[in-house]
């Protein structure tokens, strides 16, 4: 089990004490926090009770105390319709979050920094599960300590905390990720991201398509591999277009999405004219979490209108603006 320390000494909510619900009650109050809790089943709350939770109707919470609200997978956030107690927890301006954004802030709390163990992301309509299971039994059979779970197997608290592998192995956690579990972990941020694939599902409960591929995109807009090396996914067949046109108008913003091509000037003192994706990328070293994530941020705003002037124009002086932020060979 991991503890989770983000809210020590307060006091949080969970609702739904199914896995994942149990698994956040056990870590938070390992970690020091108040525990209020509610289930509609009598199994599930006495099973809460027993992990160390103060049971109580969500409508009779003492939402003013409350930092937080841990909300099961399960429960609509946004649609249909967001449930009673999600409104009450806006009302009451309290974090909306899951167990794995409690996970996430324990293991890498600083997105632009190092993690406690790396963490490898896997999410998709269909095909997640299996692999998951493949890339974790890689890792063992290679000598890692791989602990695999999130949706599948056990919840992401309940895997034992880095480096408690008694042979020493290094920890690698491996996860299986869906849209719910995503879209309530805002600060999840993998230190690789895997998407198998993308088609129509619960649309009842994300609106939209275009909301259901937005919430899985989350974990495949960065895939860092430290200062030195940058690898960004460009889902292009969600926008509509095809992979040369899209490659074509993002050379144009000086976005090369080509790993062979390096769009540098060759002249001294070699400074930077575009940003390169790919593995080294020479033009995004010394990029964080942040400038990659706002590279995705003007690629989506290209790909949205491939044809529009004014999405090109300020594309370029993102482009331009950040890599005079980093110069390389002063």
């Amino acid at each position: 089990m991991i503890p989770s320390r983000a809210f020590a000494n307060r006091t949080v909510a969970i609702f739904g004490l199914a896995r994942t619900g149990l698994g956040a009650v056990r870590a938070l109050v390992a970690g020091g926090t108040k525990v209020i809790a509610w289930d509609d089943s009598s199994t599930a709350r006495d099973l809460g009770g027993q992990e160390g939770a103060e049971l109580m109707p969500w409508r009779e919470w003492p939402w003013e105390k409350i930092s937080a609200l841990i909300l099961s997978p399960g429960v609509p956030l946004t649609h249909p319709a967001p449930h009673g107690v999600v409104e009450h927890a806006n009302r009451a301006k309290a974090q909306i979050i899951g167990d794995v954004e409690l996970f996430a802030r324990e293991i890498r709390g600083n997105p632009d920094q190092a993690g406690k163990a790396p963490v490898i992301a896997i999410t998709g309509t269909n095909g997640k599960s299996t692999t998951t299971a493949l890339v974790g039994h890689i890792l063992n059979s290679c000598g890692f300590d791989a602990q695999i779970g999130g949706n599948i197997g056990k919840s992401v608290l309940e895997l034992a905390p880095p480096f408690s592998n008694k042979n020493g192995a290094k920890t690698i956690y491996v996860l299986e990720m869906s849209s719910f579990q995503i879209d309530l972990a805002p600060g999840l941020t993998p230190d690789v991201g895997i998407l198998s694939n993308l088609s129509p599902d619960h649309i009842d409960r994300h609106g939209t398509m275009e909301n259901y591929a937005a919430i899985k995109a989350r974990l495949n807009i960065v895939i860092s591999g430290g200062t030195d090396s940058h690898v960004m996914l460009i889902d292009v067949f969600a926008k509509g277009v095809k992979g040369k046109e899209a490659e074509k108008v993002l050379d144009e913003a000086y976005i090369t999405a080509n790993k062979n091509a390096i769009p540098f000037d060759t002249n001294p003192p070699l400074n930077p004219s575009g940003i390169r994706l790919g593995s080294p990328a020479v033009t995004t070293r010394g990029f964080r979490e942040t400038e990659m994530k706002e590279v995705g941020r003007l690629i989506a705003g290209v790909l949205n209108d491939v044809k529009s002037e004014q999405a090109l124009a300020q594309a370029r002086r993102g482009v331009a603006e950040l890599t005079q932020k980093f110069p390389l060979y002063a």
